[in-house]
C-alpha cells in the first residue's frame, strides 16, 4: 500500500468520524425539536378538551387559555431557536458526508491504478 493510499484511508476514517459526530449532534437537535413540538401538541390538546360546567371553572378555563396561549408563544420561540441551532449542524453533516464520498471515490480510483 502506497503512502498516498494510507493517507487517503486515514483521511477517510477521520472524515467518517466527523460525519458520525455531526449525525449524533443532529440527532440531539432533532430530539429537542421533537420534544418541544410534543409539548406544544399537549398544550393544544388540553385546551381543546376543557369544558366549563360552572362560572368558576369557566374563569379558570379562561386563565388557563391565556396561560396556554403564552406558553405556546414561548414554545414556538423555543422551537424556532432549536431549529436555528440545528441548521449549521445539518449543513456540516452534509459537507462531511460529501467529503467522505469524495475520499472513498479517490481511494477506489487509486486502487484501480496499476
Amino acid at each position: 500500500m502506497t503512502r498516498k493510499l494510507q493517507q487517503l484511508n486515514a483521511l477517510r476514517e477521520l472524515t467518517e468520524l466527523k460525519s458520525e459526530m455531526s449525525r449524533a449532534k443532529l440527532s440531539t437537535h432533532r430530539a429537542e425539536i421533537d420534544g418541544i413540538a410534543a409539548v406544544m401538541r399537549k398544550v393544544t390538546a388540553a385546551r381543546a378538551t376543557i369544558v366549563a360546567e360552572t362560572p368558576t371553572q369557566a374563569a379558570a378555563d379562561d386563565r388557563y387559555a391565556i396561560w396556554a396561549a403564552k406558553r405556546n408563544e414561548v414554545l414556538q420561540a423555543d422551537l424556532a431557536m432549536a431549529m436555528a441551532r440545528a441548521q449549521p449542524v445539518k449543513e456540516m453533516a452534509a459537507k462531511d458526508e460529501g467529503r467522505s464520498q469524495v475520499i472513498k471515490q479517490l481511494i477506489k480510483d487509486r486502487k484501480k491504478r496499476p
